[in-house]
């Protein structure tokens, strides 16, 4: 980490013009040996989603981050359009993301910078939109590239979840979004719920080279139905360099219910992927997304903290063999 959280916050007040910088509601230790300072091929991150239930400002999710030792991240787009002041009507916010204030963007990637955070993937929501206008879609993925992203991610629509009304029409639009993330040198990522097998990806992947995997780990072995451990081992490894990032989470096989559960106690081979990863040196990063209930004398930030702490066992597993 490049700055403590106390520097931050100084530095941050700096390069505010005017903002008032909210209380962040944490006062956890920072703790040196929370940063992934372990000689690895591995980012961890986490995705932003992760500390939904807490004050959303963008210095609080910041200051989360840095309490839970986290440096790398996947940022929701919702931290950094709020604090841009994007308007709440949709005929409003539509006019200001195709004018989005790429100043504004370049001031958040000054502060996420200054507090040592790299954003590694952007997941805006209007990317989703199958009606949303090409110059929204091409201004959103220039954002996201001055915030430093290689990939903006999205659901993919298919199967049970995702049932496509008008198929003609979506693959329109992904082949559209392949076409404006090979003009902005970005990738498109496709996160899967339990709707993801290994075909899946097949027809956005043979789109575009920009189209890629968002993989969620968990989904994948919540599904069942042929999914095991060996066969998501065997699809990192055949598909690892259209992966462009990979959502971590603990979730039970189908026949173990199918639940969330902490780092360690479900079914997904989290420590193995992290060990493959490190082994293979995949470029990969790994969004810790917490969706499992916890105590209630805990918070978002210390269970992204031990999520953070399990997975780092996966690189010391590495170094050990």
């Amino acid at each position: 980490m490049k700055s403590n959280r106390r520097n931050f916050l100084t530095s941050a007040a700096l390069i505010s013009t005017g903002s008032l910088i909210p209380n962040i509601g944490f006062s956890l230790p920072t703790k040196k040996n929370n940063i992934l300072n372990i000689d690895s091929n591995v980012t961890i991150g986490t995705i932003t989603y992760s500390y939904r239930t807490l004050p959303s400002h963008l210095y609080s999710v910041i200051g989360y981050c840095l309490d839970s030792g986290i440096s790398n991240i996947e940022l929701m787009a919702g931290n950094v359009e709020n604090f841009l002041g994007k308007p709440r009507s949709k005929s409003k916010s539509k006019e200001w993301i195709e004018n989005i204030p790429l100043d504004g963007f370049k001031k958040v990637r000054d502060i996420l910078d200054t507090a040592g955070i790299s954003v590694y993937a952007y997941k805006p929501s209007i990317i989703s939109d199958l009606n949303a206008t090409d110059k929204e879609i091409d201004m959103t993925l220039k954002a996201a590239k001055i915030l430093g992203a290689n990939s903006v991610t999205l659901e993919i629509r298919d199967g049970v979840q995702y049932k496509i009304a008008d198929v003609k029409k979506y693959d329109a639009h992904t082949k559209r979004l392949g076409d404006f993330g090979e003009k902005n040198n970005i990738y498109i990522g496709y996160h899967n719920h339990t709707q993801g097998k290994d075909d899946l990806w097949d027809k956005v992947l043979d789109q575009s080279e920009f189209n890629s995997i968002n993989l969620d780990i968990g989904h994948y072995i919540a599904r069942g139905r042929g999914n095991t451990k060996n066969t998501l081992l065997r699809f990192i490894r055949k598909n690892h360099s259209r992966i462009t990032s990979m959502h971590v989470k603990d979730r039970q096989t189908p026949e173990n219910g199918a639940y969330n559960k902490p780092f360690g106690q479900g079914d997904t081979p989290i420590l193995e992927i992290v060990n493959l990863i490190d082994k293979k040196e995949y470029n990969i990063p790994l969004s810790i997304e917490l969706e499992y209930v916890y105590s209630k004398r805990s918070n978002p930030v210390r269970e992204v903290l031990k999520c953070f702490e399990y997975c780092k066992k996966g690189i010391e597993i590495s170094k050990r063999i």
